[in-house]
């Protein structure tokens, strides 16, 4: 049976309050991008997912497992619309209906039998808004009336593959926002929605609450996690140091003008299985070397030079111990084309480029 909710969202599946075992709540969704309407599709094994769909999209939901069959869906008001419920006349495994239009959280029960015994789960619905050009300048792109910056124009730039690159270059028009509801529910089936936007050291809190609904990078991150994964690399040390960056936060912090950063394209991470905010030794040599960043950048080019991974920018900082206590981190962005820039940070302040030579990518110019 197909039922149709009244557009542009963000769903999220909330299960952390559900007594029942994680194998009886593994979900399967189907839905179309917001930035191309590509078909996107994940399968959910962990916390509280939630999906960003394109606007008045259809969204097809499966509970996974035979025993699992839907029997009522009821989607809440939001104070200014009554609830709505959805019977199925026969109980299935799937359900497909039509996002809500409101901008905001709408919550969505979902009432299903396991194993004929009656269980219920949650969908909470949170509609990424459409971003706006300020009345200051068309340059100054705000969100809800929060102002994200001064977003520089490609074609000013001097370095050919920006000029080139207007899909990689051009403010996102889609904005999701964190809220306490949903800054633990995940986006896909390793990203949360509170590791799009970094809480800073210093000051305990997010510079925005607002991130691209950009379905491409967070499908490219999922691939290179699972690529991670194939090459033993420990996943469970894997930390997110940035994402996210509003122009005004990125120019702030010294970073650069047209950083893959502030079009939400872009990724800062490192290994830190125990969480001392000192990057792991992945050779197992003992040692925080630069044979550890050469496992790491050999499994993204490798899979970039098959196809498997989109291109785009690679970055390795190594840190003097003295100097930065990460020691080792890594950027990955997915811009389109290839890019590269390794330097080594001294406890002097000292800033060296390191030679690298790609085992994958010959006579290639290393750019940032």
């Amino acid at each position: 049976m197909k039922t149709y909710l009244p557009a542009l969202f963000v769903v999220i599946l909330n299960l952390t309050s559900l007594a029942i075992n994680a194998s009886e709540v593994n979900i399967k969704c189907e839905w179309l991008s917001p930035s191309n309407n590509s078909p996107t599709s994940f399968k959910f094994y962990q916390g509280t997912p939630a999906i960003i769909c394109a606007k008045r999209s259809i969204i097809k939901l499966f509970l996974i497992g035979k025993q699992n069959k839907i029997t009522k869906i009821i989607q809440r008001g939001n104070g200014t619309t009554k609830d709505r419920a959805f019977l199925l006349t026969t109980p299935s495994s799937g359900i497909q209906f039509h996002s809500p239009a409101i901008p905001g959280d709408t919550e969505i029960i979902i009432n299903y039998l396991h194993n004929n015994q009656k269980k219920q789960t949650k969908i909470f619905c949170v509609v990424p808004y459409i971003a706006k050009q300020s009345k200051l300048s068309s340059d100054i792109i705000t969100v809800q009336g929060f102002a994200l910056g001064f977003y520089p124009n490609y074609k000013t730039s001097k370095v050919s593959k920006i000029r080139n690159n207007p899909l990689h270059y051009t403010a996102k028009k889609l904005y999701v926002e964190i809220t306490p509801k949903n800054q633990d529910c995940f986006i896909s089936p390793s990203m949360q929605m509170k590791n799009m936007v970094i809480i800073g050291d210093n000051d305990n809190k997010r510079h925005t609450d607002f991130f691209p609904a950009n379905m491409f990078f967070i499908q490219e991150i999922e691939n290179m996690f699972a690529l991670f994964q194939r090459q033993g690399l420990p996943m469970n040390g894997l930390k997110i140091i940035s994402a996210f960056r509003t122009p005004e936060y990125n120019s702030r912090i010294g970073s650069s003008k047209f950083s893959q950063h502030i079009y939400g394209d872009a990724i800062d991470i490192i290994f830190d299985a125990n969480n001392d905010g000192t990057a792991d030794d992945l050779d197992g040599d003992g040692r925080v070397t630069l044979s550890d960043a050469k496992i790491v950048v050999n499994a993204i080019e490798e899979a970039q030079s098959r196809g498997v991974l989109a291109l785009g920018g690679i970055g390795v900082y190594y840190f003097d111990k003295r100097a930065n206590k990460h020691r080792l981190t890594f950027h990955v962005d997915f811009r389109g084309v290839r890019a590269f820039w390794a330097y080594y940070h001294r406890a002097n302040g000292k800033i060296e480029e390191i030679k690298w030579n790609s085992k994958f990518f010959k006579n290639d110019r290393k750019q940032k």
